[in-house]
């Protein structure tokens, strides 16, 4: 009979070796906590009180909890200056836009100014009555341009002329582009 109970006494020490070997498995593995559980067990459990990781976990939770906090607020920081960069880049290309269309047409007037001038120089050799005859064919703002680029003399002997309410008209206009300009 020793015998036997020698045998069920191994076998008991094995069973409970082997569920403490299973229990120190799942406190390993996070599926189990050994340590709180054995912190409810009347007498050994104040051996194995769990204040200080709690103690630990809860600065590193909020620690956590801050610095996510911060990268939110990082985040939506840089969102907004991203958009604020994307209006300025928007605005940007609207200016270099409008300066290009100023720039082609400041050369429009340009070349315009200079075939003005050209035309001046042509009519400044005609006779005033065949100049005149040339510009009741042409528009106003044509022989404006051409008028403007023309001597002073020149200017007044083909106003003489002109039609006479033709010649106030264009004298009228004239006289306020000419104080537009000085001004």
């Amino acid at each position: 009979m020793s015998n036997k109970k020698l045998i069920i006494t191994i076998a008991s020490l094995g069973i409970l070796f082997a569920l403490i070997g299973l229990l120190l498995a799942m406190n390993a593995t996070g599926v189990f906590d050994l340590r709180t559980a054995m912190a409810d067990m009347p007498l050994i459990g104040q051996r194995f009180e769990t204040t200080d990781e709690v103690m630990i976990v809860r600065p590193l939770e909020e620690e956590n909890y801050q610095l996510t906090q911060q990268i939110q607020n990082l985040q939506a920081s840089l969102n907004e200056k991203e958009k604020i960069m994307a209006e300025i880049d928007n605005e940007r290309e609207s200016f270099l836009s409008e300066i290009a269309n100023l720039e082609a047409e400041i050369e429009r007037l340009e070349g315009k100014d200079v075939r003005a001038e050209q035309l001046a120089s042509y009519y400044s050799q005609m006779d005033e009555r065949r100049a005149v005859m040339i510009f009741d064919n042409l528009d106003d703002n044509t022989v404006l341009d051409i008028l403007l680029k023309l001597p002073a003399d020149k200017t007044s002997a083909f106003l003489a002329a002109m039609d006479p309410q033709r010649a106030a008209k264009l004298t009228a206009v004239l006289t306020d582009r000419t104080s537009s300009v000085v001004n």
